[in-house]
C-alpha cells in the first residue's frame, strides 16, 4: 500500500479504496502491477466506481463521500479511473504524463474480479465527457465509448448516474 503524506498533492491514476476508507488504502493502478486487496477491517458492503477527467480529479474527496452516502451505511470500495485531461477512449497527455484511455483502464479487469469474488451493490458515476471530443474522435466513435463503458457496467448489476455535457466549455 502507497500512504499518501499529509499536505502531499498527487494525481490520480486508477485506484481502488479499500475497506474502512482510509487515505493509506489507496493503491494507484499506473504502476501497472496488480494491487493487493486491503486485508484488515471490515468486508465492504457496496463498491462504487468513479469515472470521470479534471472535474472528478479536482472534486475527487466530494464526489467520493457523496457516492458513499447514497451507498448507505457501511464499508465501500471505491475504484476510480480520473485525471486531468482524461478521455473515455483514447489516451490523453498533459505535459509529460500520459494516461491510457478509460475504457483501456486496469479498473475493469479490477472490477470484473472483485465481482466475481463477492457481488456487492454497484453504484457508478459516470462524468466529465467530452474530452475525446476536443481530442477529434468522432460523435458516433464517442458514443459507442461511452456505450460500451455503460455496458461493462450494467453487467454488474451498477446503478449509473451519468452527468450531462455543460452547457458552455
Amino acid at each position: 500500500m502507497i500512504p499518501e503524506r499529509p499536505g502531499a498533492r498527487r494525481q490520480r491514476h486508477d485506484s481502488v479504496r479499500g475497506p474502512g476508507h482510509r487515505a493509506s488504502d489507496m493503491i494507484p493502478f499506473a504502476t501497472g502491477s496488480r494491487p493487493a486487496r486491503p486485508t484488515s477491517g471490515p468486508l465492504p458492503t457496496a463498491r462504487i466506481v468513479l469515472l470521470g477527467a479534471s472535474n472528478l480529479a479536482l472534486t475527487f474527496r466530494w464526489a467520493k463521500a457523496a457516492a458513499l452516502a447514497a451507498a448507505g451505511p457501511g464499508p465501500a470500495e471505491v475504484l476510480a479511473a480520473t485525471g486531468l485531461g482524461r478521455a473515455y477512449g483514447v489516451p490523453s497527455r498533459i505535459l509529460l504524463r500520459e494516461q491510457p484511455a478509460i475504457l483501456q483502464s486496469e479498473i475493469w479487469d479490477r472490477l470484473a474480479i472483485a465481482h466475481q469474488q463477492q457481488a456487492l451493490p454497484v453504484y457508478a458515476l459516470v462524468t466529465d465527457l467530452g474530452n475525446d471530443l476536443a481530442y477529434g474522435v468522432t460523435a458516433d466513435t464517442f458514443t459507442r465509448t461511452i456505450a460500451d463503458c455503460l455496458a461493462r457496467l450494467t453487467n454488474v448489476g451498477a446503478r449509473i448516474a451519468v452527468t450531462p455535457f455543460p452547457l458552455e466549455s
